[in-house]
Formats: C-alpha cells, sequence, structure tokens
C-alpha cells in the first residue's frame, strides 16, 4: 500500500508541475505585447516546472514524432555550426546564438500546449495582452499616461513589432466573429480597438502591408474567391479613403514613403527607404563573396562595424541587421543555409494542411505573415516577434493529424 501511495503521490505531484508549466507558457503570452523580460522569465519557470513534472520517456516519445522539432533543431544547429567558420570575435557570435536560442524553446512548448484547453487559454492570454498595450496606447496618445523613454506613439514594445503582432491580433478577433458565434460584441469591440491603434496610432507601414495581407487572406478563407476578392478590393478601397480623411499618422506614412523614395532617386540615399536598399546592397556584396557558406554567425553586424560605415558613411550608429531575415541568415550562412531556415518556413506551412479547418486557416496566416513580415525586418532575430512566433507555432501546430496526442 505504501508503494502505492507513493506512486499516487509522485502522479499528482507530476500532473500539478505539468499544470502550473502551462500556466506560465500561458502568461508569457499574454506579457509578449508588455513585457519581453516577464516573457522570458515566465518561459524559463515554464521550462523548469515542466522538467520537474518528469517522464522523460513519455515525454521523448511525443517529441521525436514532433516534426517541429527537427526543424528547429536544424535551425539552431546552422547557427552552432557556423561559429566554426569566419574569423568573427566570440562576442559577435553570442549575441547571435543567444538571440536564436528561442528556438530550444520548440520542444517544451510543445509538449506544453498539447492539451487544446491549454491551446485555447494562451490565444486569449495573447488577446488579453494586445488589449492592454493598445488601451494603454490609447491612454498615452490623450495624454492621460507619461511618454517615459519611449516615443509618444510607443507603449511597451517598439513599434514595428506593436504593429506585426496587432495585426495578427486582428486578424485572431477577425476570424472569430466570422467562424463563431460566441462573445461577438466582444470580438467586434476588440477588432475596432485594434484597428484603431494600427492604423490610428502605431506609424509602421508594415503593420499596414501585413493586416491588409491578413484581411485578405481571411476573405479568402470564408468566401469563394470571386465573393473574397470584391469584399477585398470594395472594402480595402472604402477603408482606404475613410484613412485618408481622418487619420493624420496613416496620411503622413503614405507622404513619407512617397518622398522617400523620390529622395531616393533624386536627393539622397539616406531616408528610411534608402537605408533599408543601401543594407541590402550592402548585404548582396557580402553574400557574393562567400555565397554556399556564407562569412560565419555574427558575421553580420562584425563586418558592418569593420566596413560598413565606409559604404554607408550615412549611418552612424551600429547596425545587428540588414533588417531582413533571408539576407541576415544568406550572409552568414550562405545559401545553404538560407535553403534550410526556408525548409523550416515549408515544413511548418505543410504541417498546417494536416489540422482541422479552422486551425489550419489560422496556422497559414501566422506562417505566410511571419514569412513576408521576415522581408520587412529580421523579426526571426528579434526578442519580441521572434519569441511571438514560437509561441504561437507551437500553440498551433501541435495537434497536426500525423502526430499522436500525449496523455
Amino acid at each position: 500500500m505504501s508503494n502505492i501511495a507513493a506512486m499516487n503521490q509522485t502522479s499528482s505531484f507530476s500532473q500539478k508541475c505539468t499544470q502550473l508549466s502551462a500556466v506560465f507558457a500561458c502568461i508569457a503570452c499574454l506579457m509578449l505585447p508588455v513585457s519581453i523580460s516577464g516573457t522570458d522569465i515566465a518561459c524559463i519557470l515554464s521550462f523548469v516546472t515542466l522538467l520537474a513534472s518528469g517522464q522523460f520517456k513519455k515525454k521523448i516519445q511525443f517529441l521525436s514524432q514532433q516534426p517541429l522539432v527537427w526543424l528547429s533543431l536544424s535551425v539552431y544547429a546552422v547557427v552552432i555550426v557556423g561559429c566554426l567558420w569566419g574569423q568573427v570575435p566570440w562576442h559577435y557570435r553570442g549575441i547571435v546564438l543567444h538571440k536564436y536560442i528561442k528556438l530550444l524553446y520548440i520542444p517544451f512548448l510543445l509538449l506544453i500546449f498539447r492539451q487544446e484547453k491549454w491551446q485555447k487559454h494562451s490565444i486569449n492570454a495573447f488577446i488579453l495582452g494586445i488589449s492592454i498595450n493598445v488601451v494603454a496606447s490609447y491612454a498615452k496618445a490623450a495624454g492621460l499616461l507619461p511618454h517615459w523613454h519611449r516615443a509618444a506613439t510607443e507603449m511597451f514594445i517598439f513599434h514595428i513589432y506593436a504593429s506585426y503582432i496587432t495585426a495578427f491580433a486582428i486578424y485572431l478577433v477577425g476570424h472569430r466573429l466570422l467562424f463563431t458565434k460566441t462573445n461577438r460584441l466582444l470580438h467586434a469591440s476588440l477588432l475596432t480597438l485594434f484597428i484603431g491603434y494600427e492604423f490610428f496610432i502605431n506609424i509602421s507601414r508594415a503593420g499596414y502591408l501585413i493586416t491588409l495581407l491578413l484581411f485578405a487572406m481571411l476573405m479568402f478563407q470564408k468566401y469563394d474567391w470571386k465573393k473574397a476578392l470584391t469584399i477585398f478590393v470594395v472594402s480595402s478601397a472604402g477603408f482606404i479613403f475613410i484613412l485618408h480623411h481622418f487619420s493624420h499618422t496613416f496620411n503622413n506614412k503614405i507622404q513619407q514613403t512617397s518622398t522617400s523614395f523620390n529622395e531616393y532617386s533624386h536627393v539622397t540615399k539616406d531616408t528610411s527607404w534608402g537605408f533599408r536598399l543601401q543594407f541590402a546592397k550592402f548585404s548582396a556584396g557580402l553574400i557574393k563573396e562567400r555565397p554556399l557558406l556564407g562569412h560565419g554567425t555574427g558575421s553580420f553586424k562584425y563586418l558592418f562595424d569593420k566596413i560598413g560605415h565606409n559604404t554607408i558613411p550615412g549611418w552612424t550608429g551600429s547596425l545587428n541587421t540588414p533588417h531582413n531575415d533571408y539576407l541576415l541568415f544568406a550572409v552568414q550562412f550562405g545559401l545553404i543555409g538560407l535553403a534550410i531556415l526556408l525548409y523550416f518556413f515549408y515544413r511548418a506551412f505543410m504541417l498546417t494542411i494536416k489540422l482541422d479547418t479552422q486551425r489550419k486557416q489560422i496556422g497559414q496566416a501566422l506562417v505566410v505573415s511571419f514569412m513576408i513580415s521576415c522581408c520587412c525586418n529580421a523579426m526571426l532575430y528579434t526578442t519580441v516577434v521572434g519569441h511571438f512566433f514560437i509561441l504561437m507555432a507551437c500553440v498551433l501546430l501541435v495537434h497536426s493529424k500525423n502526430e499522436e496526442k500525449y496523455d
């Protein structure tokens, strides 16, 4: 009897640790738009409590059947192996190794999100976190909160990162409005709140693009292609007309974009878009020097600090990335490394096909929008959006039909 009691006590402790790890993972989703330090702390606590739950044999067996585990390990292996070549100081390598370590979160998160209720709780927690950031941003714009050390249009995180994750939150609540019949007033209110923030307060042009992309995907997921195309074109035209007349922020950013392109051609290359084009040109030159294997882990920042200012004298500060994940990977790890990264995204997209309809739609929206956003900025490299993609990918892709559920 004592052995049975001991086994029951161990099982109870394991279950409590497993549930606690899931709670911490949901807190990490909540903290994403609010505090990246809070997200990291919640993730670490989640992983520690998961390890404390034991049952390692079952966990390993479950993970061995998860394609996303091997894909993420392959990408991080490229980052590690890239340390073997190139004359890059270890300080620069350490920065990149740390930035991509989030890929190693995937095995833990897949174990945590294997139960459907925690998947739902995590998405709700993320939407709540976005709501906190958006409401606080409205309050700041109205002068009710101080600016602290951030720009007037930013609250907790950099506006580019906030714009992408808010765009995806807009898609999520829009998807719920179209495909579910519960809490419609709440979701309609959140949709209005989020759209207002995205186009009237946030100043990221990439956010505008991703929001329109996700809106188009949502229409084609709901309707046949003719009706979807009609609704998208008419709604987008009408919405842009409204923005043109009522959004000072939107008009300013469109005007700045037009001015930036004109100045790049006739006046100066040192504009917002001009710098991005110069970063791309600088990256292309580095890729041509070592096309297959690249210059090694951490080489982009190192080479820019060494020779980049001579090529782009108008950029006076340091530069961690060329504002593009694909160029960043190609510079450091060559076309071979870039191919592995693209295969990671391709397989992640293919995994969504095996999901139920709604989860497949959301998963495909996540992968496609993230891949496109990686062209606008180095999103996988960045902390906030990189964490977001890893967390949401694990929430959505753990339920693939060719994978056995772990209880």
